[in-house]
């Protein structure tokens, strides 16, 4: 079980978010990155945790980030935080995959119900309460699959809040039996019309279907590191956070 994270820290707001750009805590860029007919990019507007969130715009589905889990296995986690307007309709905003095609589709309907969906012949729908996914807020959604007992499941929460959920909901009913390889963030599947909503903080995890639980950071590396400038080892001063990665500011001689 190894987990990865995907904070989004790209300013200045309105950064157009791509493949070359996006990194985890490990510096691991995503898979894909598609924003079809819309865009995806850094925001300030919203944001969960750090300077920026992926702000997701369209019309139309499948504008999405593809990340990868560390490896790929019958059990996977993932927690993302969502932020939707008032004005949203029943977008999707996770997808988890597996290398040939989607295992399970996460979505909200405009009501704020969470909805778990297989795709293809034979798939089958599952949908929660109305509200489980308020609008103008972050909500934390805690998603895991199982594709060795066929069981997906979706638990809605407040920010940070580790108590009763908001809502939640289990699909027992999963087609695919691959392992999971990697997730879907974004608007994968969802209406064709016009849209915005906002993901920070997105964390997964292999071999476990455990609740994740809210972000935490990542830790610095040791506070005090050498570097050789001009022929001279000097030290620096503490680590700070850039982009995602910790890096080491201005040497002191």
């Amino acid at each position: 079980m190894t987990l990865r994270q995907w904070l989004f820290d790209n300013p200045p707001s309105g950064t157009v978010l791509n493949a070359a750009i996006v990194r985890s805590e490990a510096a691991v860029a995503p898979s894909a990155v598609s924003a079809g007919s819309g865009s995806i990019q850094s925001s300030d507007v919203q944001k969960q945790a750090g300077p920026t969130s992926a702000q997701f715009t369209g019309p139309g589905p499948s504008i999405i980030m593809r990340l990868p889990f560390v490896a790929a296995s019958q059990q996977a986690a993932a927690s993302v935080y969502l932020y939707r307007p008032a004005t949203a309709a029943s977008e999707g905003f996770c997808s988890f995959r597996y290398s040939s095609g989607t295992i399970a589709h996460f979505q909200v309907s405009a009501n704020g119900s969470i909805v778990i969906f297989t795709p293809g012949t034979g798939g089958t729908t599952v949908t929660g309460t109305a509200g489980n996914v308020p609008v103008d807020t972050w909500v934390r959604l805690e998603m895991s699959v199982d594709t060795a007992t066929s069981v997906a499941t979706c638990n809605s929460y407040l920010l940070d809040d580790t108590g009763t959920p908001l809502g939640s909901v289990t699909h027992s009913a999963l087609i695919v039996t691959d392992p999971v390889s990697h997730i879907d963030v974004g608007r994968p599947t969802g209406s064709t019309a016009s849209f915005t909503q906002y993901i920070d903080s997105v964390q997964m995890n292999d071999g476990s279907t455990a609740e994740i639980g809210p972000y935490v950071p990542p830790a610095p590396p040791a506070s005090i590191a050498y570097l050789r400038v001009n022929d001279t080892w000097v030290q620096t001063t503490p680590y700070m956070r850039l982009n995602g990665e910790w890096v080491a500011s201005d040497p002191i001689v």
